[in-house]
């Protein structure tokens, strides 16, 4: 099956350079901000008139941010049952998440259900045995890049919402740094588990074209890669390597190429100050209304 035969999530030396991008990045940090912002209200909302709720999360990776929305709403609706379905290709970030709910006792309230599986996978077994759980949020963040057809993972996943449930995407923002860097670059960017880049500008697109009601929220992410200018630096290396989905960064492209991206890097899909160089990393969250 296609989706066996590409890598869609990260396995092996590659959770490795996704969590030192974590760490670099202040990414979570960010979600989690907007997340608090916005979460409680429509938790409210979401669970008006219900005796229990029912989440479910795409790509949830390692559960750090996964964790802290489920604590969030714990906290919001106290006296609510909560069930949390997981959906996560990566067997060692799925343990990670496992070893966080141990950790965390609020969150062993909660019955889990672990699926471990890429999001298309998980929507062929739900067609396979008929059995369409429903559930009142489901949150897709940071994951939108790995599926083949965006349009139908949209009306699927939508499909699954009961009344009054919000369908959360969050995605990098339209013209940020990734946008800028990885369509620029398609040609030589474009080739592994993402083969087609997606920002916020293709997810509204899409949602507007089936119909649906949804509200947009920015949020502002800027992170230091001064280092990547820097060949002998390791950390600018492996930064760069995430950056664009490659082992070996300055092995994998043609001088011409490493130069026009460094250029790119530096000029359009950064500010500078102190002498630092900080790319943009908006992202954006998109709830859409059952």
């Amino acid at each position: 099956m296609a989706e066996e035969a590409k890598q869609t999530c990260y396995e092996g030396s590659s959770v490795q350079s996704f969590q030192f991008y974590l760490e670099h990045s202040g990414e979570h940090e960010a979600i989690l901000k907007c997340a608090h912002d916005i979460l409680p209200g429509e938790f409210q909302r979401i669970a008006a008139g219900k005796s229990s709720l029912d989440v479910l999360g795409v790509g949830s990776g390692g559960g750090e941010v996964d964790a802290q929305m489920l604590t969030l709403l714990q906290s919001t609706l106290p006296a609510v049952p909560i069930t949390a379905d997981i959906v996560e290709g990566s067997a060692a970030l799925t343990d990670n998440f496992k070893a966080l709910v141990a950790k965390m006792a609020t969150l062993q309230k909660i019955q889990f259900v672990w699926h471990i599986m890429g999001s298309e996978g998980y929507e062929k077994q739900v067609r396979v045995k008929g059995d369409m759980k429903k559930f009142d949020f489901i949150h897709m963040i940071q994951m939108i890049y790995y599926v083949d057809n965006l349009s139908s993972t949209i009306k699927f996943y939508h499909s699954l919402l009961k009344n009054n449930g919000k369908l959360m995407i969050i995605v990098e923002a339209a013209d940020g740094g990734w946008d800028t860097l990885w369509k620029t670059y398609k040609k030589e960017l474009c080739v592994g588990a993402i083969t087609e880049y997606r920002s916020s500008a293709e997810v509204i697109a899409c949602v507007k074209n089936q119909g649906l009601k949804y509200e947009e929220h920015v949020i502002s992410n800027t992170f230091d890669i001064t280092e990547c200018f820097n060949p002998s630096s390791k950390n600018g290396e492996r930064l760069i390597n995430f950056m664009t989905a490659q082992d070996h960064f300055y092995q994998s492209f043609t001088p011409e190429i490493r130069a026009g991206m460094l250029d790119l890097l530096r000029n359009k899909c950064s500010t500078e100050k102190d002498g630092k160089v900080f790319f943009n990393s908006n992202l954006s969250c998109i709830l859409i209304h059952a």
